[in-house]
C-alpha cells in the first residue's frame, strides 16, 4: 500500500494523473487493502492476481481480481498493481 500511495503521489506531482483521478482511486485502494487478511500467508501458498481485459465500453473501469479474496474495479489501481 505504501508503494501504491507513493506511486500516486509521484504521478500527481509529475502531472501524470489529475487530483480528481487520484480522489476516485482512494476508495478502490481502501477496498484492495481490506481484501487481504491481517495474518501472514502460508509459505508456498500461491497468490493469483488477474488483470481482466479492458472493458468494451471505455466509460467502464478495468477489473483486478485477487483469487479467493475479491476484486477491485478501477483503472488506476488495475494498471499500477
Amino acid at each position: 500500500m505504501r508503494t501504491l500511495q507513493a506511486h500516486m503521489s509521484s504521478q500527481l506531482k509529475d502531472g501524470e494523473i489529475s487530483a480528481a483521478e487520484a480522489e476516485l482511486a482512494q476508495s478502490p485502494l481502501r477496498k484492495f487493502k481490506s481484501m487481504f487478511p491481517s495474518t501472514n500467508f502460508s509459505k508456498g501458498q500461491p497468490l493469483d492476481i488477474m488483470l481482466l481485459p479492458p472493458p468494451k465500453n471505455s466509460a467502464d473501469q478495468r477489473t483486478l481480481v485477487v483469487r479467493d479474496l475479491g476484486s477491485v474495479e478501477n483503472n488506476w489501481v488495475a494498471e499500477c498493481v
